[in-house]
Parts: structure tokens; C-alpha cells; sequence
């Protein structure tokens, strides 16, 4: 199957896409809302459309949440005070490259991955264990697309997630939600 090129979550970096983009549920969210800080400024960088529904129940919530605009590598999150989000998975080493830019800013965030990031040498070399917590459901986590303004449910999602913390200061390193 060809890749078409289309401008994505990077908005100003064409990346290849192999329909891979897919969003978050509110209910997502809603499950880890007692460990989301409530009195700061979030960002929600990859989230970049303000009318998707884990946004809005991310603003509904918060103090104050805000969307990445252009290039997140480029971006200095000035005045941001937490990132919460659902990153892409693809292309191959995206993940790695997130959570590299993350720990360079050095702000807490909540990030939905895949649970086998947990399992991986670049997620070790970067944190060395420090200041990582994991918020793990107890079932699979599902997602939405959109196509054609319609919204697609994606309900048999084919892998386990979890939130990875950094410097969440939760009261244990791994709480089941």
C-alpha cells in the first residue's frame, strides 16, 4: 500500500502516514483525572485541533490548557507548567524523539503510549529510571479517527497502553486505573 504524504500533528513537518493518526477519547482522560493537575497550565501538543473531544475535557478540567502550534521539536513550551497527551506512535523512532525533546524541557507531563514503551533500552537511557511513574489501565484503551469530518470509533484497539509520568510526583510509581 503507498504512503501519501500529508502535513499531521507536526503542522508545518510533512511526515509519512499510513492512516495512522488517531485521537483520545474524553473517557480516556476522565479515567486518570485525579492524577491531572488541575491548578496548571497544560499543554497538549499533539492534540492541535481544539474541537476534538479529549481536548475539550482536558479544558473542562484544567486551569488552563493550551495546543502546540507548528513544529513541537522546535517549540520551548515557555510558561508551561505540564504536557498531556496521546503522541504519535509512527513513524518508527518518533517515540524515542518525544520523550528525548520532553526530558530536555524538563517539565512533567502524561504521556499515553503503548505499555511496551516500558520495556524499551531508549526509554532507560533517557530517564534511567528517575522520575518516572506509570499510570496503567486495567483494560485496553480505545481510539477515534477522523475522516471525511466523521468521526470513526476504533473500538479493538490490537495493543495494551499506559500513561508514562515524569515528575508527577504521584504517591506510588504504579497505580492500576
Amino acid at each position: 500500500m503507498k504512503k501519501e504524504k500529508t502535513t499531521t500533528i507536526f503542522q508545518s513537518n510533512p511526515i509519512l502516514t499510513n492512516d495512522n493518526e488517531y485521537y483520545t477519547y474524553s473517557k480516556t482522560w476522565n479515567r486518570i483525572k485525579d492524577y491531572i493537575p488541575k491548578d496548571k497550565i497544560i499543554s497538549e501538543p499533539f492534540g492541535y485541533n481544539p474541537d476534538l473531544e479529549g481536548f475539550k475535557y482536558l479544558k473542562s478540567i484544567c486551569k488552563e490548557i493550551r495546543y502546540c502550534e507548528g513544529d513541537f521539536f522546535k517549540n520551548d513550551f515557555k510558561n508551561v507548567e505540564c504536557i498531556i497527551s496521546n503522541p504519535p506512535y509512527n513513524p518508527r523512532g518518533m517515540k524515542e524523539k518525544i520523550f528525548r525533546k520532553l526530558k530536555e524541557l524538563d517539565i512533567p507531563f502524561i504521556m499515553l503510549v503503548p505499555s511496551t514503551c516500558l520495556h524499551t533500552k531508549y526509554l532507560y537511557d533517557i530517564f534511567n529510571g528517575n522520575d518516572i511513574q506509570v499510570l496503567m489501565p486495567k483494560d485496553k484503551i480505545n481510539f477515534y479517527q477522523i475522516k471525511d469530518n466523521k468521526i470513526i470509533k476504533r473500538n479493538n484497539c490490537s495493543f495494551y497502553t499506559c500513561f508514562i509520568c515524569y515528575k508527577m510526583k504521584l504517591d506510588k510509581d504504579l497505580i492500576f486505573v
